[in-house]
């Protein structure tokens, strides 16, 4: 630039001219250069995009893997607290059955075999 400054200086002296300063402000390239400039300009833009989806993808599996391994904390520990109040219902129904029985043997029989019948039709 200062070479072409120096130049046109010289040539614009003569007419009382003093070029202070030479700056381009557009540059036009021939069709088949800007057709491959801007072919390149596209290609980064789709493999910045791309990066950008592949590292979407990537944060969403870890999500994903994370919320699947919550879920499956939170329905061990579902199963064990119902395990947990199904085996204290077992023991208070037993515990039931039990004091039934020694308060009167031949009509918790009785209820028993009532039971049975009801159960089988």
């Amino acid at each position: 630039m200062q070479n072409l400054e120096v130049k046109s200086n010289e040539a614009a002296k003569t007419l009382g001219i003093n070029v202070v300063d030479v700056r381009v402000s557009k540059i036009d390239f021939p069709e088949q250069v800007s057709e491959s400039v801007f072919e390149r300009m596209r290609s980064e833009r789709m493999r910045v995009a791309q990066d950008f989806r592949s590292r979407g993808a990537e944060e969403a599996e870890i999500i994903k893997a994370g919320a699947d391994r919550q879920a499956t904390i939170i329905m061990a520990e579902a199963y064990r607290d119902s395990e947990k109040a199904r085996g204290a219902g077992d023991a208070k129904s037993a515990e039931t059955y039990a004091a039934a029985y020694q308060e009167d043997p031949d009509f918790y029989s009785f209820y028993r075999s009532l039971g049975a019948y009801r159960a089988t039709l």
